[in-house]
């Protein structure tokens, strides 16, 4: 496959996003391999401020087809709707043969060949935790029928989960998704997702999960193939901290890419020789110092000395706590 036939499409608006746009954006051109060259589209699919001028420096120097098109006019509260009409945006108007949908809050770290689906419809990560996923026996069990019984899956298929291994019906993390332009995944999705939110239907939990929920639902009624990813994809501060507790969290050097989340955002500042003493070498400080050209964080890491400071306040404080009980 090469690099002609994949499209990269991630949604970007002013603001937060766009930064972290950039960073992924550095990332692709810098560690993608075989996909470092793909073409890469962005979308700014609400009504809102333009991008800055240094986004648009760094996406004209990093070859980013960006535009603001009015995609997203009927769900402006619910951010996750831009995915959703970007997707079947780009599935209608690109010709590419396969479309990497990402999440903007992506790192790219290693090669994305993992990514190639073979004779499958899709690529895609198991959800870590079943969320407002199903057992078919909990609380969440009639929502997933409403969703099913609306699409006309008869017949569910199951997964199991990356933390905790409950099986449940197939779901999965739409913060990355490959799929097959042809397939009508996306079309189909955005169809579904209209239907859903027309009639109200959403979990327990609320609206938050109804794009993801949807997706999965969408692959059961198509009866798609899903290539399963391992956990260096979609690997998420959450499945590092799982893997921490059984000596088993991954490198810089093993992660394909990183989904961070909120993890870099300010004032959070991450203690590497704690929380991430796996993360060491030269891509670690590719990242420092992206993450503050980006505009993310201007100070992400602890410095040494700080750790230091903070660990002797706390024997400091452990110690009066101790005299005083004495």
């Amino acid at each position: 496959m090469g690099n002609s036939s994949v499209a990269i499409i991630m949604c970007t608006e002013s603001g937060s996003l766009e930064c972290m746009s950039q960073l992924l954006v550095k990332s692709i051109r810098e560690f993608g391999g075989a996909l470092k060259d793909a073409d890469i589209f962005s979308v700014q699919p609400r009504n809102a401020a333009p991008i800055a001028p240094i986004t648009k420096a760094v996406f004209k120097e990093h070859q980013v087809h960006h535009e603001y098109v009015l995609l997203n006019t009927k769900y402006v509260d619910y951010g996750f709707a831009n995915k959703v009409m970007a997707c079947d945006h780009y599935a209608k108007t690109l010709t590419h043969d396969h479309l990497l949908f990402m999440d903007s809050d992506h790192l790219v770290l290693n090669d994305l060949h993992g990514l190639l689906p073979g004779s499958m419809d899709l690529s895609l990560r198991v959800v870590n935790k079943k969320g407002v996923g199903t057992n078919g026996q909990d609380d969440n069990a009639a929502y997933w029928k409403r969703l099913y019984d609306l699409f006309g899956v008869s017949n569910p298929q199951f997964v199991e989960t990356v933390i905790g291994k409950e099986k449940i019906f197939s779901y999965y993390n739409a913060g990355l998704i490959f799929g097959s332009r042809r397939s009508g995944i996306f079309q189909q999705w955005r169809a579904n997702f209209e239907k859903v939110m027309g009639m109200g239907i959403m979990p327990n939990q609320g609206l938050f999960f109804v794009e993801q929920s949807v997706l999965s639902a969408t692959l059961a009624s198509m009866k798609l193939t899903v290539n399963e990813l391992p956990n260096t994809y979609n690997y998420s501060p959450e499945s590092h901290f799982y893997l921490t507790g059984k000596n088993e969290a991954l490198g810089l050097d093993q992660i394909n890419t990183f989904h961070y989340h909120r993890l870099f955002s300010p004032p959070r500042k991450i203690n590497v020789r704690k929380d991430f003493a796996s993360f060491t070498g030269p891509k670690l400080e590719w990242i420092k110092q992206e993450l503050i050209a980006c505009g993310i964080n201007p100070q992400p890491f602890y410095e040494e000395w700080e750790i230091d400071l903070y660990e002797q306040k706390e024997k400091i404080v452990e110690m009066m706590k101790k005299q005083l009980n004495d």
